[in-house]
């Protein structure tokens, strides 16, 4: 399974450093885009790596959650919301983010990594 040529295209127009593995359980597989920078103040980090799993049939199929690394602290002290749950991917410690679409939400056909991305980036860049 590849991604989509249009999903390659945007990853590399917008200069990401990103890698597409097929360490994933199942016939998912795992995109990482790495050195993402973070938000200025927000998190106990400047930068963070971001895995997403490519559930097979994306991308009609729905992206759904997604994990960083190394793990992030708020600057306040707290963990962010619904990010407590840990996983281990490329031998590394990741910390999962769940947010979930609602039903809905996801036009197969219409949406891609391209519409995807800015809803995670906002949280993760976004003061």
């Amino acid at each position: 399974m590849t991604l989509p040529k249009a999903d390659e295209e945007y990853l590399n127009g917008k200069g990401l450093a990103w890698e597409y593995l097929n360490e994933a359980a199942g016939s998912d597989r795992l995109l990482v885009i790495r050195d993402v920078r973070l938000a200025a103040g927000k998190y106990d980090h400047e930068a963070a790596d971001v895995l997403f799993r490519i559930p097979a049939g994306f991308p009609t199929a729905v992206l759904d959650m997604y994990w960083v690394c190394p793990v992030l602290t708020l600057k306040s002290g707290g963990a962010p919301a619904a990010a407590t749950e840990r996983a281990t991917h490329e031998n590394r410690l990741w910390q999962r983010f769940s947010r979930h679409l609602p039903d809905g939400r996801w036009r197969p056909g219409a949406d891609s990594l391209k519409t995807y991305l800015p809803v995670v980036f906002g949280e993760l860049c976004q003061p």
